[in-house]
């Protein structure tokens, strides 16, 4: 299954601390938890900001959806 999620946060820097926004798609697996994608998801985060694995980081928020939409909300063809 796909979800989507959205993750913002903040991580201190030299002169003060840094916010980021990112997005993106996760594939899961049939092993995987919500504690188990939020730990590669915020890993991921550390890596694209340039972090190392043990660098302090406050998460201000994080959704994880699944990325189909309900078949309500899908444009009738």
């Amino acid at each position: 299954m796909q979800f989507h999620y959205v993750i913002t946060v903040e991580c201190p820097i030299a002169t003060g601390s840094r916010q980021a926004t990112l997005s993106g798609l996760y594939n899961s697996s049939s092993s995987d938890t919500r504690e188990s994608v939020f730990k590669t998801v915020l890993d991921h985060v550390r890596g694209q900001l340039g972090m190392t694995a043990t660098a302090n980081i406050l998460v201000m928020f994080f959704s994880l959806e699944s990325n189909e939409l309900p078949r309500s909300l899908k444009a009738v063809g």
